[in-house]
């Protein structure tokens, strides 16, 4: 089975993905990779708000905590709700994820299974971040651990200004000679339904495009796409508007001065101060079991005290002493 990325990724790591979906959207933060989807999100609920339709009729909702299939929560999800029957039919014209290269077949799989659960699908987004390495924590006895361990732990403010760098995609959070976050590349993937429901492993330009928006900027392909399936999404939305009320005022719905308009500066923007949370979350993780590790070996060694080290050291010249006599004899 081709792969959805094939050839692009290359990253050692990167920042989660849909195979831990509770531990995903249990994260208080903002990930990086919750935040490539930020942008998008926001310009979705712009343009939902502006096109004038009967909201007590069609209940649109845009989340990121509801199941897509039995195996995927998506990080976005949009939804129709015709309000006005018993049955109060769902419909999913659109989902996103992030993606994660060392589980990719995983993945995949569930992304085919979320669309085979929802053949109405008109677009699927999927976002990966890329780590220039794999996130480790300070070593237990290098400089960094030392001259963090001597000290209080730091607020985030005095974390962060501690980097000297203003937050960037290519600027790595570094305090202490430690990288705490970093990014190497941040990649889109787009499809939108044709005549047959989405496949993701076409290569058909007209229902599928890529790019990097970092570390180059190949963004454009994606834009399009992005904004074909919105305006099928809309579309969609005019249908069923005029399934409830057919008399309602199409051309109102279709105003052409109400865009969906998302920026490349804004996602840009989400992830990199997503960045900073990241590393000043794992800081403050490893700080405080750093600090407790640290802690419990002191209140051993005061527990045990002096008398017990010179027991120790004189049991061990005992025995080393009546080793070299057998030796002798």
């Amino acid at each position: 089975m081709p792969t959805v990325f094939k050839g692009s990724l290359s990253c050692q790591k990167i920042l989660r993905f849909i195979t831990e979906p509770d531990r995903q959207h249990e994260c208080k933060l903002r990930c990086p990779q919750q935040a490539s989807l930020v942008a998008i999100r926001t310009a979705l609920t712009r343009l939902f708000e502006n096109i004038p339709f009967d909201h007590q009729a069609v209940n649109v909702t845009i989340s990121s905590d509801i199941e897509a299939s039995d195996s995927l929560v998506p990080d976005l999800r949009i939804s129709f709700q015709n309000m006005h029957t018993a049955a109060c039919n769902i419909i999913i014209p659109s989902l996103a994820e992030t993606a994660f290269s060392q589980n990719e077949d995983s993945g995949e799989y569930k992304l085919v299974n979320a669309i085979k659960a929802n053949p109405a699908l008109l677009l699927v987004v999927a976002a990966v971040i890329c780590e220039n390495t794999s996130y480790r924590s300070p070593k237990r006895n290098s400089d960094t651990a030392h001259a963090l361990l001597q000290e209080s732990e730091r607020s985030e403010t005095d974390f962060m200004a501690a980097t000297g760098v203003l937050p960037a995609l290519n600027a790595p959070v570094v305090v202490e000679n430690h990288t705490w976050c970093s990014v190497s590349s941040i990649r889109f993937k787009m499809w939108v339904r044709g005549n047959d429901p989405i496949d993701i492993y076409t290569n058909d330009p007209d229902l599928v495009a890529d790019g990097f928006l970092y570390p180059e900027d190949t963004m454009g392909p994606v834009l399009v796409m992005i904004r074909k399936g919105v305006d099928a999404i809309r579309e969609r939305l005019v249908s069923l508007c005029k399934q409830i009320d057919p008399n309602v005022d199409v051309d109102a719905l279709r105003d052409p001065t109400i865009i969906f308009r998302v920026r490349k500066e804004d996602i840009v923007t989400d992830i990199a101060g997503a960045m900073r949370e990241t590393a000043y979350h794992r800081y403050s993780g490893w700080y405080e079991k750093a600090s407790k590790a640290r802690k419990r070996k002191a209140s051993v060694a005061q527990l045990q005290g002096p008398n017990t080290r010179k027991k120790v050291v004189r049991s061990t010249t005992v025995r080393s002493v009546v080793a070299k006599r057998r030796k002798g004899t």
